[in-house]
């Protein structure tokens, strides 16, 4: 069984809880209206901590309790209507991302905002693409074609702003861009890289905390932790079974694991965010040639924090309708995999459940 706390997989690739992204802004929300400006980013970053240390405690008591495989009782329908639900606020941020307050005159605007803009239509153009080339090419032939897709795409905008004889700037100007159009600076300053990620401190002034705004924000940190936990329990047995592993798994071992990393994560650093396993990730790098081993895991590791450090760098050259793109994509698929894609397996009281969830989320409070 191994160390408990100690994941027994023998490959484990985590990504950030981006479902739980709705509660954090409302955490920003939260603290927008009750404090003065010096204090709201101290305050969320506190806040999203606390979310992921609550998230950690309760992965942890589950996993202590013995009680992880009771969790799978708790209605697929109801969790389902929390996935599609969280799709739709993928789609409508997609909008947002790929929308930007263009400078310069009317028709710069028009190009840049809204559903109608060019940065959104862009966005759609690029995920119609991809799920064409995902339904004529299966995924067995192709383990890749997402990440080649996806950046291919910085590539092809560039060719294509060399068409039309755009430069930079027009371009930032239009709000093709993620680099702000009132900035006349590049950020990639005297700064070594490092620095400037470790600005995440130097933004968190301890003194400016509102150490009681957890009381404001107690019902969505409580949502962050059952919602966490419903995520996360149907992906453990599958990525157990691909690893060939299902028989020597503890499903309460794993939660403790979780435990473990997510209470690391929230104390490690102010904002620390939720994280899981990914079963899609877990299985691409294996199949991409990972040896099942926690070197490879040590590896991935470097390399994410390699792209930690340097990544911001190449932010401002980011095209706006790749983030969009992989924001809409992520939508539909989640979307879909709410609503058609267990259309048959529900009843009509657990579909109207389903979409019951689905609309309260977006139409009246999505946390």
């Amino acid at each position: 069984m191994g160390m408990p706390g100690i994941t027994t997989l023998s490959l484990v690739t985590v990504w950030q809880l981006g479902e739980l992204a709705p509660f954090y802004h409302t955490f920003a929300d939260i603290a927008a209206a009750r404090y003065e400006q010096d204090a709201i980013l101290p305050t969320t970053l506190y806040l999203m901590s606390a979310s992921t240390v609550c998230v950690g405690l309760t992965f942890y008591i589950v996993g202590k309790l013995g009680a992880g495989k009771l969790i799978s009782f708790f209605p697929t329908h109801a969790v389902l209507g929390f996935v599609a639900g969280i799709g739709i606020w993928c789609g409508t941020m997609s909008v947002s991302v790929s929308s930007s307050p263009a400078t310069g005159d009317d028709d710069d605007r028009m190009v840049s905002n809204g559903v109608f803009g060019v940065p959104f239509l862009l966005s759609a153009l690029c995920t119609a693409g991809i799920r064409i080339l995902r339904w004529l090419i299966p995924r067995e032939k192709f383990m890749l074609l997402d990440p080649a897709y996806f950046l291919s795409i910085p590539i092809l905008f560039y060719i294509g702003l060399w068409a039309f004889q755009i430069d930079y700037d027009k371009a930032v100007h239009l709000g093709l861009l993620f680099r702000n159009p009132n900035d006349d600076s590049i950020s990639s300053s005297a700064e070594s890289p490092l620095f400037e990620v470790l600005k995440i401190w130097t933004s968190f002034d301890i003194s400016k905390v509102y150490w009681s705004a957890i009381f404001y924000t107690a019902p969505q940190i409580l949502a962050c932790s059952v919602l966490a936990i419903l995520l996360v329990c149907p992906f453990i047995p599958p990525l157990a079974i691909f690893l060939g592993q299902d028989s020597d798994f503890s499903m309460d071992n794993e939660f403790i694991a979780h435990g473990y990393a997510n209470i690391i994560s929230g104390f490690l650093s102010p904002g620390g965010l939720a994280m899981c396993l990914c079963y899609s990730s877990t299985t691409l790098f294996s199949n991409a040639g990972a040896k099942r081993n926690r070197l490879s895991m040590v590896y991935l590791a470097l390399a994410n924090l390699a792209v930690l450090i340097y990544g911001p760098i190449a932010v401002e050259y980011i095209p706006r309708c790749l983030a969009g793109s992989l924001l809409l994509d992520m939508g539909v698929s989640l979307f879909l995999e709410g609503t058609f894609d267990h259309y048959d397996k529900f009843d009509r009281f657990e579909l109207a459940s389903i979409c019951a969830v689905m609309i309260i989320m977006n139409v009246i409070d999505m946390t």
